[in-house]
């Protein structure tokens, strides 16, 4: 690779490692509970992410079973991004598809059986608010 589009790259890992970060920082409250009382598929990923950075993989297997995907898929991005290991399209395409049902059967068994970190909070959204009127 050409030293002009290593430098891009790097460039542009280092916005997106940036944009991420301040999004995490800055947007405490997922969009999602906020306005319709119900948690995300990726509910407690953030607090996940941060008990693992802490090294404290009991904590975040609790905030969230599928923590580990995260800094796995960031890595194989990073390399895929800087051609160090490229992956196919199709190989690409099934790996977001496997993790799309992971998360959601994850996602589905947390809503079930219940989870202290997936509870819904519809009174306190923003379209509770709109039709009880509290």
């Amino acid at each position: 690779m050409p030293d002009k589009t290593k430098k891009t790259a790097y460039v542009r890992i280092l916005i997106w490692i940036v944009c991420i970060a301040a999004v995490l920082f800055y947007f405490y409250r997922c969009p999602m509970e906020y306005f319709l009382g119900i948690p995300c598929p990726g509910c407690g990923m953030s607090r996940a992410l941060l008990a693992f950075v802490h090294l404290d993989f009991i904590k975040a297997f609790y905030f969230h079973p599928l923590f580990w995907l995260v800094p796995a898929a960031a890595v194989l991005w990073i390399l895929d991004r800087l051609h160090i290991f490229i992956f196919s399209k199709k190989i690409r395409q099934r790996l977001l598809l496997w993790t799309g049902i992971l998360f959601l059967l994850v996602y589905a068994i947390r809503l079930l059986f219940g989870s202290p970190v997936t509870h819904p909070h519809f009174r306190q959204s923003v379209l509770g608010h709109l039709f009880l009127g509290d």
